[in-house]
């Protein structure tokens, strides 16, 4: 997410941030859906590779009144409560691991929606 968005500021163009975004949405959810496993180093890279463009798409809305520092500071804080808060609630559904599946349908069916109305 930093290193994107350390491009966004930068100015140096990323090509297909867009579809690459609503990729993620999709891609994620269908491995939720589908409860799929990945080694640790194959869901490392997915999400690494996501978060480079999710960063990216932040890194070029950075508002005029900001500095940068604190754009990337708030950006990463918030990113990691995110994360936090995610992981929290994964292990306390873990029970109802039915409640996850519902979850990443839900999260697919927006990616879907949303790469039809690209």
């Amino acid at each position: 997410l930093v290193c994107g968005t350390l491009l966004g500021l930068g100015g140096i163009g990323l090509p297909l941030m867009e579809p690459v975004i609503v990729a993620s949405v999709l891609v994620l959810g269908l491995l939720l859906l589908m409860k799929m496993r990945l080694s640790m180093v194959a869901g490392m890279s997915v999400v690494g590779f996501f978060a480079l463009f999710h960063g990216y798409a932040h890194g070029t809305e950075l508002p005029t009144a900001v500095s940068a520092f604190s754009y990337l500071l708030g950006l990463s804080l918030g990113s990691l409560l995110l994360h936090l808060t995610g992981v929290a609630v994964g292990y306390h559904l873990k029970p109802r691991a039915w409640l996850l599946r519902v979850g990443g349908a839900f999260v697919a069916g927006t990616g879907f929606w949303l790469l039809v109305g690209l």
